[in-house]
């Protein structure tokens, strides 16, 4: 009897350490800058670091989406605004014909509450004023900055915060679970 016991605690023991070593997946987490739900693909930025939140390491990352549409959480908003630094007057702006991340300087830069009610369509761009008006994401604050002529002519999505993403996946640039961190209330 004890012999048994004693084998199928072995065979346990094995078994228990034998599923620790299954092929683990791997977590992603970036600011989304292309969307694409026709090809099923999600373009990334990614961090540098585990507790880095820059999004800058280059370049970007593409995942194929979920094949269930049940791992796959609100769908990202993309866009070109990685970042924007109120103290220095500058934002990061991702370039994707160059595929740079370029710093835009700002005559001014200021930053207000976001209106409690009522849905604004962002990014407001004034071209007499050469002033933007859009959402720091990630301050949870209304960015109003002013630019050069040249800086005011890039694509609307350039002034778009895109949403922060997390991604698991077993395979390299295949997603098995989407989550649009931005969109979800923990």
């Amino acid at each position: 009897m004890t012999r048994r016991l004693a084998a199928v605690f072995v065979l346990l023991v094995v078994a228990l350490s034998a599923g620790g070593c299954a092929r683990q997946g791997e977590v992603t987490q970036g600011r989304c800058v292309a969307f694409n739900p026709d090809r099923g693909t999600v373009t990334l930025l990614i961090s540098a670091g585990r507790r880095d939140t820059s999004y800058t390491r280059l370049p970007p990352v593409t995942f194929a989406l979920p094949s269930d549409e049940r791992c796959m959480g609100p769908a990202p908003a993309a866009g070109l605004l990685v970042r924007v630094n109120p103290q220095a007057k500058t934002l990061l702006v991702y370039d994707p014909m160059r595929r740079t991340i370029e710093t835009v300087a700002c005559a001014s830069l200021q930053l207000s509450d976001p209106p409690t009610r009522g849905e604004r369509a962002l990014p407001e761009i004034d071209r007499e004023k050469r002033t933007v008006t859009t959402l720091a994401g990630d301050m949870g604050k209304l960015a109003t900055f002013s630019l050069s002529e040249k800086d005011l002519s890039r694509p609307p999505a350039s002034w778009i915060m895109g949403d922060v993403v997390r991604i698991y996946s077993q395979e390299t640039g295949k997603a098995v679970r989407l989550m649009n961190v931005s969109k979800t209330k923990i």
